[in-house]
């Protein structure tokens, strides 16, 4: 780092000092006008500021320790920790990755201000700006990426979430089950569906296992593969597997395709299915109505 460089952070160091309530004034006003109309009111204003004012803090301790241009963020920095906290708690909150870089870049625009009113020779501006791009345009990359970061896993988890929810296995009878599939299966999904079944089976202790596939909107052989796999699965654990809610359209397509079901049970309703599950453990339905005439 040159000398004007080093003059230029010892003026920022100087103005977090003397000047940090207004700095912080200003900066929290402006971030919060030019957020007007946008979401940022899921983040209080107190909130804000309070989270500004530790940012300042952890800057200045950054400048006063013999800071360089060999400085790069680490894990381990309490400005990058706070910084990642922050961009955590707004990626929940469902704000936009850009909202969060411009709460640094609005910082930068704001101490520049305020070093123009204590320097105006241009080599010293020009240095000035070199040292408060060489530091908080990496501290806005931390952000990003931590940013990011958060609404991946939040994705995931949320996608994870809503797998479980497309899987459900329901009791429908003492040892009989029902897997109503809806929607596309792909592999991932496959082997969760695969998964509940086989947990369910074993817990229930199901000896008829019934498998509609009604809500499904395309069967071709990868689906086809999809559901063999699960159901000779289902079967090596003793349950008597029926399929049901096959379509016309669907039955032609897997006969022009060469896919064979093999001898797994088939019905063309969940009704029928239902039916035959019942039959199969010795039960029957009993219409109340005719019975009583």
């Amino acid at each position: 780092m040159n000398a004007l460089e080093q003059a230029a952070t010892d003026r920022f160091t100087t103005l977090l000092e003397t000047k940090r309530s207004v700095i912080l004034d200003t900066w929290v006003d402006q971030f919060l006008a030019d957020w007007e109309g946008t979401r940022h009111g899921n983040l209080p204003p107190e909130e804000i500021r309070a989270q500004s004012q530790l940012f300042l803090d952890q800057l200045h301790r950054l400048l006063q320790n013999n800071f360089s241009h060999s400085w790069q963020p680490q894990s381990a920095d309490p400005i990058v920790q706070l910084l990642t906290q922050l961009s955590e708690t707004w990626a929940k909150k469902g704000l936009a990755a850009a909202q969060s870089t411009f709460y640094i870049l609005s910082f930068k625009r704001i101490l520049l201000a305020r070093y123009l009113e204590l320097e105006s020779d241009p080599a010293a501006f020009s240095a000035a700006v070199a040292v408060l791009d060489l530091v908080l345009d990496r501290l806005s990359l931390v952000v990003v990426e931590r940013f990011e970061m958060t609404r991946e896993r939040l994705i995931k988890q949320q996608s994870l979430s809503l797998l479980e929810l497309s899987t459900p296995v329901v009791k429908i009878w003492d040892h009989m089950i029902l897997l109503p599939l809806v929607g596309v299966i792909d592999t991932a999904r496959a082997r969760k569906i695969t998964e509940n079944l086989l947990n369910s089976i074993a817990e229930i202790e199901a000896m008829v296992t019934i498998v509609d596939i009604t809500g499904v909107p395309v069967l071709d052989t990868a689906v086809a593969g999809h559901l063999m796999k699960t159901i000779n699965a289902a079967q090596m654990l003793g349950t008597h597997v029926i399929l049901t809610g096959m379509s016309p359209e669907g039955a032609q397509t897997l006969v022009k395709l060469g896919v064979s079901l093999g001898d797994i049970t088939t019905r063309g309703s969940l009704k029928a299915g239902i039916s035959e599950g019942l039959a199969a453990l010795g039960k029957v339905i009993i219409d109340g109505h005719r019975r009583a005439g």
